[in-house]
């Protein structure tokens, strides 16, 4: 997001919230925050922030944690398959588990030091 847009962003907000702080410092500080934030999603973020708060928005509220959500949902996605490719390979070996393996997983169910 451009500093235009977070100034525009901000005469947004004070449509909703008349008293919200305009200052050149609050504008630099929520640029540092928002700069790789696209200007179409803050807007769609601040409406929803109105809709679901009466409360003046934070950064946070602007920003929102789905982007890092999906993100990291990615990333959990590649770490279940990786699991399950594990899992489909150990099934096939006819290993045995290893020494101590049953043991150390039945303290560990029942809450004891291992």
């Amino acid at each position: 997001m451009k500093e235009t847009e977070i100034v525009e962003l901000f005469a947004l907000i004070r449509l909703d919230f008349p008293y919200f702080e305009h200052s050149d410092e609050r504008v630099q500080h929520w640029y540092r925050l928002m700069v790789d934030l696209p200007f179409e999603e803050a807007c769609r973020n601040f409406v929803e922030h109105v809709r679901t708060s009466d409360r003046e928005p934070k950064p946070a509220n602007i920003i929102r944690a789905d982007r890092l959500l999906a993100q990291n949902q990615d990333m959990l996605r590649l770490e279940a398959a990786d699991h399950i490719s594990n899992i489909d390979r150990w099934a096939s070996s006819d290993a045995s588990p290893p020494d101590g393996f049953w043991e150390s997983t039945r303290k560990r169910i029942r809450g004891e030091q291992t």
